[in-house]
């Protein structure tokens, strides 16, 4: 197979529609002589149903949304906050993004400058800390399947048809009408699946996980947790499953009728539905567990 590479060291350059934005931060930033940069830049590539794409960011927020159309349209946006406007436009120099296109996938990958500077006290109170942020706005074929991984940003993915891996450490990660696999991770954040389909995976640790399932397989499987929030999951009446929900300090409710497996309490419930199929398992250690019907889902 054939292997087409496009690098592109930086955005601003070549096929990339690149406009500059620059300005005065307001408040007590712009008092302290704060200033900030900004790149946005564009790039459409042919790109078949059936392919990954791929993105790798530290500092920024991924948006991936489906589209009717055989392309892959990404639009990258850097920005840069720093003490003056020359120290910003220096470090914008070195906050790049790489494309890499092949047949059949596509990686988009953030590159952040090094940073040897020392910092002080007064520094961080005198707001001389710079802030470097790369944000994607991406536009993929409806069957595409995607891997989204940032730190310090919050993920959204909306409308796909293929498998979806979403981490980020710092933030919510949130799924919309999705038809594929679904993996989520988070650490400092909330999860939310809404009108999903088929497997689902979300784990946080300081935040709630909220998911509605609306076509789980009878061989499917649902996987939701956290320590320090809530979990409500929302099924379809007909729902076949063999379900297990446990909290430490909290309680659980179950809106199915359901065959027990051992002994039931108030923080942890085990046993069939509806004579059992999915495996589902809900847990939380501080925080309530809710498995409810879609009908009940309120706005």
């Amino acid at each position: 197979m054939n292997v087409l590479t496009n690098r592109f060291a930086r955005v601003g350059l070549g096929l990339f529609l690149a406009v500059s934005v620059c300005g005065s931060l307001p408040g007590a930033a712009r008092r302290a002589g704060a200033a900030e940069v900004r790149r946005v830049a564009e790039r459409l590539i042919p790109f078949a149903p059936g392919g990954e794409v791929r993105i790798g960011d530290k500092n920024g927020r991924l948006v991936v949304e489906a589209w009717p159309r055989n392309e892959v349209r990404i639009q990258i946006t850097r920005v840069v906050r720093a003490e003056s406007q020359t120290k910003a436009e220096e470090l914008m120099k070195g906050l790049t993004a790489s494309v890499e296109v092949r047949k059949d996938r596509i990686d988009i990958q953030s590159q952040f400058p090094k940073r040897r500077e020392s910092i002080g006290l007064w520094d961080i109170l005198g707001r001389k800390v710079a802030s470097l942020q790369i944000n994607y706005y991406v536009q993929v074929p409806s069957r595409s399947d995607l891997v989204l991984e940032t730190t310090n940003g919050e993920v959204r993915a909306h409308g796909t048809d293929g498998r979806v891996e979403a981490t980020t450490t710092n933030g919510d990660i949130v799924v919309e009408d999705a038809r594929g696999n679904i993996v989520l991770s988070t650490t400092n954040g909330e999860v939310h699946l809404t009108n999903v389909s088929g497997d689902a995976s979300a784990h946080t640790t300081n935040g709630s996980v909220v998911a509605e399932i609306h076509n789980l397989p009878a061989q499917g499987r649902v996987d939701l947790e956290t320590t320090n929030g809530n979990v409500e999951a929302y099924f379809a009446n007909d729902l076949k499953a063999t379900l297990e929900a446990v909290t430490t300090n909290g309680r659980v409710s179950i809106a199915f009728p359901i065959v027990r497996e051992g002994v039931m309490t108030s923080r942890a419930i085990r046993g069939t539905i509806q004579g059992g199929g999915a495996k589902i398992t809900i847990e939380t250690t501080n925080g309530n567990v809710e498995v409810r019907r879609l009908g009940d889902r309120r706005p």
